[in-house]
């Protein structure tokens, strides 16, 4: 009998594959920061709110035209995201940078 996960599960279930092979050595300073930076926590939680949705639209069926724009609506809405991440987000840019680093160190070991 499969179990059946809800979207947020699954996300959890991403997260920990994903944290289970990288490892993220943040000083104590930038945690504090994770924590306190209001921006921070608005894009952890729009990124979040864009992952949802996927899950959610992948966990049903579709018909080709369906897909089609549900690819092309979330290829703009995460253009939007990028743009403001990257315009008024510096501590998420930092943390994206880092797990690029910590991605491409793992293709040479």
């Amino acid at each position: 009998m499969q179990k059946t996960t809800t979207p947020d599960q699954h996300l959890d279930n991403l997260l920990k594959a994903y944290e289970s092979r990288v490892t993220f050595n943040f000083p104590e300073s930038l945690k504090n920061k994770f924590a306190s930076s209001a921006s921070f926590q608005a894009t952890v939680a729009e990124a979040t709110k864009l992952v949802l949705e996927a899950i959610v639209f992948q966990s049903t069926p579709h018909s080709e035209e369906e897909r089609e724009k549900f690819q092309r609506d979330m290829k703009t809405k995460t253009e939007k995201f990028t743009e403001r991440v990257a315009q008024e987000d510096p501590l998420a840019v930092e943390v994206i940078l880092k797990a690029i680093e910590n991605e491409s160190q793992a293709i040479g070991r």
